[in-house]
């Protein structure tokens, strides 16, 4: 159930394709792209950066209410680079591995559903849900811009700090 979620939130946000129910909502086959010097994106991304810690906390003993751990990780193919959402996120000797949560776009040496090896530097993005409401995710409000209006009020309530 988390990892459609997550999948949903990415199609419709960060730069991925899937038309998956999104809280019982029917989200449109879009992708967001955005150009490498997007200064609110990359502002976002440094944001997401500065407070990983929270997600290394709340992962590491999760209260109650508190699941759907993943990780935006961005993925590199020659010269082409796409980012994806990750969950089952395990640490492995200096690195991090996790599930692709939606389908490539743009690179094609990943799949949806594989475990990918990934560093922290590679990093570009957290998110795990806290009673029902997105924590983290700073990557996904600057995309709200380019959504009908309706649509990003519904993204913008799914967040604890709107």
């Amino acid at each position: 159930m988390m990892i459609r979620f997550i999948s949903a939130l990415a199609a419709a946000l960060i730069l991925a394709l899937a038309p998956v129910p999104v809280l019982r909502a029917e989200v449109a086959d879009k992708v967001v792209k955005v150009p490498g010097e997007h200064d609110e994106m990359n502002a976002a991304i440094a944001r997401a950066r500065a407070s990983l810690q929270e997600f290394w906390t709340a992962k590491a003993n999760p209260p109650e209410g508190v699941d759907g751990f993943a990780l935006k990780v961005r993925v590199t193919d020659g010269d082409r680079i796409e980012h994806f959402w990750l969950a089952d996120i395990v640490n492995e000797e200096q690195a991090y591995i996790g599930t692709i949560t939606n389908t490539p776009n743009v690179v094609s040496n990943v799949k949806q559903g594989e475990r990918h090896k990934f560093t922290a530097d590679q990093i570009t993005d957290w998110m795990f849900m806290r009673d029902g409401k997105i924590v983290g995710n700073e990557t996904m409000r600057p995309l709200l811009k380019e959504l009908a209006p309706e649509e990003a009020a519904r993204f913008r309530a799914l967040l604890e700090k709107p």
